[in-house]
C-alpha cells in the first residue's frame, strides 16, 4: 500500500481503499499544470514548466470552477497577438471574475459583517442585542476590527437599532484599513517607549486612520 492512501473497512467487512489528500492535491496540481499550459499555448503564448508551477502555487487559494472559468474565458476572448503578452496570471485572474486588491479587501470586510449581522435580534423591551445561536466566528481581520470599534460589549449595549448603519461602517472600514493599522501600530513612533504600544484607538489617531 503506497504512502498517499489508507484503507478503511465497511459495515460488511469489505476493504476499501481512500486516497489520502496529499494524493488529491497532487492530482489536482497536475490537471491545473495540464489546462495552463494548453491554455497559454491557444493564446499564443509559452510558458516554462518552472512558470506553470508558480501559475499552479499562486492559484491555490481559489476554487477549480473558478480557475476552469478565467482558462475557458481566456481560450474563447483572447486572440494570439505576435510581440504581445496575451496571457499571464494577472490576465487569467481578471478572466476569473473574482474580486482583488481593494475589491477583495471590501469584499472581505462585507463577508465579515454578515457574520457579525446574522442572527442578530434586538430586544424589544430595552436597548442592545443577542445572537441566536451565539456570537459568530469571525476571521483575525474581522476580529481585530470589532475590537478596534469597541468589541462585543458595545454592539450588545448599543442604544437603537437605527444606530446600526454607523457600526458597520466603522466595521468595514477598521477591516479595509487592517493592514495599515497594524503596520501603524508596530512602528516605533505609536508607542511611548519603544517596545511598549499604546492602545490602538491612540495609534489610529495618531496616524489618522478613522475608527
Amino acid at each position: 500500500m503506497g504512502p498517499d492512501t489508507n484503507q478503511a473497512r465497511t459495515d460488511n467487512g469489505k476493504l476499501i481503499v481512500r486516497q489520502s489528500n496529499t494524493s488529491n492535491n497532487k492530482l489536482r496540481e497536475e490537471r491545473l499544470f495540464k489546462a495552463i499550459r494548453l491554455t497559454a499555448e491557444a493564446c499564443g503564448s509559452q510558458l516554462s514548466s518552472e512558470a506553470i508551477v508558480m501559475f499552479v502555487g499562486d492559484l491555490q487559494p481559489y476554487s477549480d470552477e473558478q480557475i476552469f472559468r478565467g482558462l475557458k474565458r481566456c481560450r474563447e476572448e483572447i486572440q494570439p497577438v505576435k510581440g504581445f503578452v496575451t496571457f499571464n496570471l494577472a490576465i487569467l485572474i481578471d478572466k476569473m471574475g473574482v474580486p482583488k486588491g481593494e475589491d477583495l479587501q471590501q469584499a472581505e470586510a462585507e463577508v465579515q459583517w454578515d457574520l457579525l449581522n446574522r442572527n442578530i435580534r434586538w430586544y424589544d423591551d430595552g436597548p442592545g442585542c443577542y445572537w441566536v445561536g451565539g456570537q459568530p466566528e469571525l476571521s483575525a481581520k474581522g476580529s481585530a476590527a470589532l475590537r478596534r470599534i469597541g468589541g462585543w460589549q458595545k454592539l450588545e449595549n448599543w442604544a437603537k437599532h437605527e444606530e446600526w448603519h454607523f457600526t458597520r461602517r466603522d466595521f468595514i472600514d477598521s477591516c479595509v484599513r487592517h493592514e495599515d493599522i497594524e503596520y501603524a501600530a508596530a512602528l516605533p513612533e505609536a508607542s511611548g517607549k519603544r517596545g511598549e504600544l499604546t492602545s490602538v484607538s491612540d495609534i489610529v489617531k495618531q496616524f489618522r486612520f478613522p475608527l
